[in-house]
C-alpha cells in the first residue's frame, strides 16, 4: 500500500463519519439533557397541584378529626352529641375544646340493680 492508497482511504465517507462521532455524540447527549429539562419543566404545575391537593385533603382532616371523634365517643350520646357537632361546625375548635372539659352536660341515668 503506499501513500496514495492511504490518502484515498482517508477521504472515503467511512472515515468522515468517524470524525464527525464525538460531535454527535456530544450534540445527542445534550438533546437528550434539554429533553429531560423540557420533561421535569412540564411535571412541575403537576406536582404543584398533587401537593397542594394533600394540603387541603389534610386541612380538611384536621377541621373533620374533632367531629370523627365526637361521634365515636361513649361520653355523650343523643341530642347532646348532635349539638356539640353542630358547635364544633360553626365554632370550630373552641367547641371542642369545651366538649372536653365539659361533656357530658347531664348525667346520664344509669339503673344499677
Amino acid at each position: 500500500m503506499n501513500f496514495a492508497d492511504t490518502r484515498n482511504q482517508a477521504s472515503t465517507p467511512h472515515s468522515i463519519r468517524r470524525q464527525y462521532r464525538p460531535v454527535m455524540k456530544l450534540l445527542s447527549a445534550l438533546l437528550g439533557f434539554a429533553l429531560v429539562c423540557v420533561i421535569i419543566l412540564m411535571l412541575i404545575p403537576v406536582f404543584t397541584a398533587g401537593i397542594a391537593l394533600l394540603v387541603v385533603a389534610g386541612c380538611f382532616f384536621v377541621w373533620f378529626l374533632p367531629i370523627l371523634l365526637i361521634l365515636s365517643s361513649d361520653v355523650t350520646s343523643g341530642g347532646e352529641k348532635f349539638a356539640w357537632i353542630l358547635a364544633i361546625v360553626f365554632l370550630s375548635w373552641f367547641a371542642w375544646i369545651f366538649y372536653f372539659l365539659l361533656a357530658p352536660l347531664k348525667p346520664r341515668n344509669t339503673l344499677r340493680y
